[in-house]
């Protein structure tokens, strides 16, 4: 028996869905012989293999972290990189701009960054923002 993947359930022609209605056509040609042919054809539908299953728990998010608890972290984890002088005069002024930010949040991150352009010089702003993004990173 030729069946057309297309014509069959009305589903897309592929070598999966060819053999599927290859074998959906067996068993209505079966259930033809043995007299027990579903006229209403509900039997030969394929099934949804899709369920929706609602979670028993609302998954709990974790708080984003802010730039100045990131900078805490990125500092200590720097000092023993850096000289003694570098990490009190560098990081202690970064973190002072940090403090000054209108927003600490990183989904706000264009906010932070007008803010350093507005108030800085656009050298002393690329620095900042490239330590700033280092530490995020």
């Amino acid at each position: 028996m030729v069946v057309n993947a297309a014509m069959c359930l009305q589903v897309a022609n592929t070598k999966a869905n060819f053999k599927f209605c290859e074998l959906k056509a067996a068993e209505i040609e079966k259930d033809i012989l043995c007299e027990r042919f579903d006229t209403t054809l509900q039997k030969y539908q394929p099934k949804s293999t899709q369920t929706t299953i609602t979670p028993v728990f609302t998954p709990i998010e974790k708080p984003k972290p802010k730039l100045d608890e990131l900078w805490e972290k990125y500092s200590t984890f720097k000092k023993p990189q850096v000289s003694p002088s570098t990490f009190a005069k560098d990081f202690a002024r970064h973190r002072n701009h940090i403090a000054n930010l209108p927003t600490r949040s990183l989904d706000e991150a264009s906010v932070m960054r007008d803010y350093l352009l507005s108030n800085l010089t656009p050298n002393a702003a690329k620095r900042y923002l490239t330590q700033f993004k280092a530490c995020c990173n």
